[in-house]
């Protein structure tokens, strides 16, 4: 057998030695956890975000549903065939006003803030000074 020579075995029984041995089992003890570390916080952002999703999802349903049930009543059915058809009840007289620019958009916008539905956004071209302006003395 091969016996150890007083300097090694000196070596392997001193407290650098340990700690280095130490120190790499710690470290490779580490490594995996901290891989869940990681993917554990990356599950927990999706996990947010999804609930953020599910909620506006939820609160578009919402609108949805008042705005189905306010499609069923008679007044919508009403509103409809007076703009959209020119139909009148037998005691009423029509007045209509030239150049007015009365639309179904119109209409739909305001039931779409009625109901909390977000409608597209109009855009107006404004040219670059406008838009630098507007950045810098726009109210914050």
């Amino acid at each position: 057998m091969h016996k150890l020579t007083p300097k090694l075995k000196k070596f392997f029984s001193s407290q650098l030695f340990l700690t280095v041995i130490f120190t790499v089992l710690l470290l490779l003890l580490a490594s995996p956890l901290w891989h869940v570390f990681k993917q554990k916080s990356s599950i927990d952002q999706e996990i947010d975000s999804l609930k953020t999703q599910i909620s506006d999802l939820e609160n578009k349903n919402n609108g949805l549903s008042k705005m189905i049930d306010y499609v069923k009543t008679d007044q919508y059915a009403e509103q409809k065939a007076r703009t959209d058809l020119g139909l009148k009840k037998a005691d009423e007289a029509v007045v209509v006003v030239k150049g007015s620019d009365l639309n179904s958009t119109s209409t739909d916008a305001a039931g779409n803030a009625l109901f909390g539905l977000s409608a597209a956004p109009q855009t107006r071209n404004e040219s670059n000074p406008e838009k630098w302006l507007k950045y810098f003395l726009a109210g914050k």
